[in-house]
């Protein structure tokens, strides 16, 4: 799911002073003081939003001088998610950005989803360790092989589930193969994405893959 917040930082700073001699240095430093000011200001406000709502990415947009000078400053954990929106007109309705930056969240979401689908064909078409199949990617979860499961996100599969041992079951039956006590019904999607955040296997929802959904519409990478 993603989710968008919009902060507006702006400041007053001392236009630029045409007058010359010690006015002109006076003015300069006046106005080097409000600049350097409002850059400490937004680095801080930048490290506030990204340590209490840990966002994917941070989308910037304003005068494209001074935007590459607050991304000269910034750190490296906030570098890798700074984006600055450079098609968006400075008249445009206030939630303009908001929209864009949606856009570009969606984007870039599509495109880490396109790579993972294509290394776990590469790992299955090479034989490097992967799964793919409900009962396959269970398995390998349970063993604690998972790096990232690779799933359609609108994927639903019925099936049982064993109340004693939590062992889905495949094929599905009203008595649990292993224990032999009774089942119940589930949804397998939702019982291995479960169980995915139990093994602390990362997550990607896919949209519209058909190679994915050859597979079954879940695929699993391994760790080792």
């Amino acid at each position: 799911m993603t989710h968008a917040q919009e902060t507006d930082m702006e400041t007053d700073v001392i236009e630029a002073h045409k007058k010359g001699g010690w006015s002109q240095r006076r003015f300069q430093r006046l106005r080097d003081g409000a600049i350097e000011h409002f850059l400490k200001d937004v680095e801080a406000r930048l490290e506030e939003i990204a340590s209490k709502d840990e966002p994917k990415y941070i989308l910037a947009h304003g005068p494209k001088d001074a935007l590459n000078i607050v991304e000269s400053r910034l750190p490296k954990h906030l570098i890798s998610r700074w984006r600055i929106v450079e098609d968006l007109k400075d008249d445009a309705p206030e939630n303009t950005l908001m929209h864009r930056a949606f856009d570009i969240c969606h984007e870039e979401e599509d495109e880490v989803a396109h790579r993972l689908v294509n290394r776990l064909r590469a790992d299955i078409l090479t034989h490097h360790p992967s799964s793919y199949g409900f009962e396959d990617v269970q398995r390998s979860l349970l063993e604690g092989r998972g790096e990232v499961l690779l799933i359609k996100d609108d994927l639903k599969k019925p099936g049982m589930k064993c109340e004693f041992c939590e062992m889905v079951m495949f094929p599905s039956s009203s008595v649990c193969s292993i224990c032999k006590k009774p089942t119940h019904a589930v949804d397998i999607s939702e019982e291995l994405l479960e169980l995915a955040e139990r093994t602390g296997t990362a997550i990607e929802f896919i949209s519209n893959d058909s190679y994915l959904s050859a597979l079954g519409g879940i695929g699993l990478l391994h760790r080792f």
